[in-house]
């Protein structure tokens, strides 16, 4: 089974928070690196959006990808949604680097909540924009979830696609780290470097996204910060539009890229509203 750093740093956040011999879990997209391991005494059920023999076909001359350690999938989701496949309540879920890629970031939020048990937890991993060939693109705005939900999206649009290659540049994540770290005689960190040119002109960006008008395409849906993130949830958790608050957030660690965001399943506060944290 492929293991990294990144992946056991993921297992490890998980671990603090919950005891997987014990409880009944989904992990969402595992392909070839689970998060939770089905080992014996692991309840874990495994989803994705093609049955394992489709992950083999389409992964087959994907570079990086293990064929062989790509685990069964229990539950192909298809163009279904997630409480219609998934058959069983489960105690947690975990998704890493999911969320940005979902049309609709609410509806996906309420289908994971109704296949969770009361106070049941989602565990993300989620890729941090400065860190990322998103760094250029506009984060998502609060008005845009809304939007995409109320829309019922579920695919990404041109919008969406458009954005993420006129934007797109190829960022190292490394040298982001390296240019952040304080210097001899500097009193903070030196500021983040010019970043490098865009991946592709605006027209080749605009013919790859003309595809979204007839076909998926998949795409960052979302772009988010550690902070933007658990701003847009809370926001959407006091307007009673999704079931989750955020509980706990390790932010981005050198040398990876993406922060850990532990969501509990709880009741709106009373008379919705508030305001968006700052």
């Amino acid at each position: 089974m492929v293991s990294t750093p990144s992946i056991e740093r993921r297992r490890r956040w998980l671990g603090e928070w919950i005891d997987v011999t014990r409880s009944a879990g989904l992990e969402i997209g595992p392909l070839d690196r689970p998060i939770v391991q089905r080992d014996d005494g692991v309840e874990v059920y495994y989803l994705d959006h093609l049955d394992t023999e489709g992950l083999h076909r389409k992964y087959r001359d994907h570079e990086g990808r293990v064929l062989d350690d790509i685990v069964p999938v229990d539950y192909p989701l298809g163009e279904d949604r997630i409480s219609e496949v998934v058959d069983r309540e489960v105690d947690y879920v975990v998704a890493s680097h999911v969320v940005e890629h979902v049309p609709d970031v609410i509806g996906w939020l309420l289908e994971l909540g109704r296949v969770l048990r009361p106070e049941g937890r989602v565990f993300l991993a989620v890729p941090d924009m400065r860190f990322t060939f998103d760094v250029e693109r506009p984060l998502t705005s609060l008005g845009k979830l809304v939007e995409d939900h109320r829309r019922e999206k579920t695919r990404p649009s041109l919008a969406d696609v458009l954005d993420q290659h006129a934007y797109h540049v190829r960022v190292d994540p490394a040298e982001v780290w390296k240019a952040r770290r304080p210097r001899r005689g500097w009193r903070s960190a030196p500021p983040a470097p010019e970043p490098p040119p865009r991946s592709f002109d605006l027209a080749k960006s605009l013919e790859l996204a003309e595809r979204a008008t007839h076909a998926y395409v998949d795409c960052h849906c979302s772009v988010f910060t550690c902070e933007s993130f658990q701003q847009l949830v809370s926001g959407l958790h006091a307007l009673g539009l999704q079931p989750f608050a955020v509980e706990h957030v390790r932010e981005v660690e050198e040398p990876f890229n993406d922060f850990l965001c532990t969501l509990v399943k709880r009741p709106a506060p009373e008379g919705g509203g508030g305001h968006l944290p700052r």
